[in-house]
């Protein structure tokens, strides 16, 4: 098939849990079909030149979107109705490119990564098309208004979660199929527009490259990995830090804590200054070697939705995972075999300590954890589910929403 993918920024280099699963989808695709891909940038971006060409190489061709300026884009909101995280997007400079490359390259389907990248389709777009929807997004806004403490910061989300959500309705009927990756996600979706044909699709991991390496040393560390710009990822780290960590050092003087994610916020900064035992490593060009040398992954994180990309890559990797609920929703193992829940932080030290003292018990949950990954959670089976949602309706044309003109 020669198909278009719409991305809301260049995917690559594959640092964060947005952009890992559309890279290694366009690597698995490209071996077997013909590729576009239009990605939205702006213009003082670093390294869009090395970036796209790295692309290219997967890509018959990649075309630059340009984003609205940032005045422009909240006054098109503003005045469209748009969430205003839409805003950058609604560019007649980036629809008409796009719907150029549906004309002269005889595109057979679309391919659009998150709902953002659906006002780059013109309204009278024919094109058989599905959307990687990933997160309900009206969801994950009203989550981050129960974040923050601030007033005017809750309004703005919970304001911006209502025109999301409208937003949303509008936009999901365009497309033949859309893909969740996990059932609760598919049921957001649902509630948003009951009609909706939503089909699970989990992220995957490169298992042949997240892998236990015993020649080398466990540590005596906790790692945590996350986006931490993400405030539901940044608090997961303060929780950990701040409620756990400390009262596992009482036990294990020893033990070191690793916090590895770009963007860490002035207070983890601040408590990896204060405490020598606390690493915040800021963003690392490779994360393998902290999840081959750690000896337990924890995930604290009370708010959030989907399936986490660096849990994926520390059971990939044979650690022993701890999870909350909020971080285990996605996933479809065994809790107690293939990793731990943990409802509250009296569970979380239960269970650390018992993967820190009973060596037999880790080594066999990390061994069952990666075993999952082996088994549901690849790039090859996410790559084919994808086709296969184009594929099933190749037919029907793709509608055209309200509120993107």
């Amino acid at each position: 098939m020669r198909l278009l993918i719409i991305a809301t920024r260049l995917p690559y280099p594959p640092l964060d849990g947005l952009v890992i699963p559309l890279y290694e989808l366009i690597r698995e695709l490209s071996s077997r079909h013909e590729l576009w891909l239009a990605a939205y940038v702006e213009n003082d971006e670093p390294g869009i030149p090395e970036r796209s060409a790295h692309l290219s190489s997967m890509c018959t061709e990649v075309v630059l979107l340009p984003k609205l300026p940032q005045k422009s884009a909240l006054l098109r909101a503003l005045s469209s109705g748009l969430p205003v995280s839409v805003g950058p997007y609604a560019s007649a400079d980036a629809r008409q490119r796009v719907s150029d490359l549906l004309t002269i390259r005889s595109i057979d389907g679309i391919i659009c990564h998150l709902a953002h990248s659906a006002a780059a389709l013109e309204q009278t777009c024919t094109t058989p098309a599905c959307m990687i929807v990933q997160d309900a997004l009206y969801h994950l806004l009203r989550l981050n208004s129960r974040l923050h403490k601030s007033a005017v910061k809750k309004s703005y989300y919970v304001l911006e979660s209502k025109r999301m959500l409208r937003f949303e309705r509008a936009t999901y009927p365009r497309f033949l199929r859309c893909a969740v990756v996990s059932q609760a996600e598919k049921e957001r979706v649902l509630a948003v527009e009951s009609g909706v044909p939503v089909e699970v699709v989990p992220n995957g991991v490169d298992a042949c490259y997240y892998k236990p390496d015993s020649s080398i040393a466990r540590s005596e560390a906790v790692l945590y990995m996350g986006a931490l710009g993400a405030s539901r990822n940044e608090s997961a780290a303060w929780v950990l830090s701040t409620e756990i960590f400390p009262r596992l050092r009482v036990q294990f003087p020893a033990l070191q804590l690793w916090i590895v994610g770009n963007c860490p916020s002035r207070r983890l900064l601040d408590i990896g200054r204060q405490d020598p035992s606390i690493n915040v490593t800021g963003q690392v060009e490779e994360v393998l070697p902290y999840l081959q040398s750690a000896r337990l992954f924890i995930c604290a994180q009370w708010t959030g939705t989907g399936i986490k990309n660096s849990v994926l890559q520390a059971l990939a990797a044979g650690l022993p995972v701890l999870l909350s609920p909020a971080a285990a929703e996605g996933f479809q193992g065994r809790p107690g075999r293939d990793y731990i829940v943990c409802k509250d932080t009296n569970e979380f030290m239960t269970a650390a300590t018992r993967v820190l003292t009973d060596e037999p018990f880790a080594s066999e949950l990390g061994v069952q954890g990666r075993q999952l990954v082996c088994e549901r959670y690849t790039w090859v089976r996410y790559a084919q589910c994808i086709e296969k949602l184009l594929q099933m309706d190749m037919g029907k044309p793709c509608s055209s929403p309200a509120g993107i003109a």
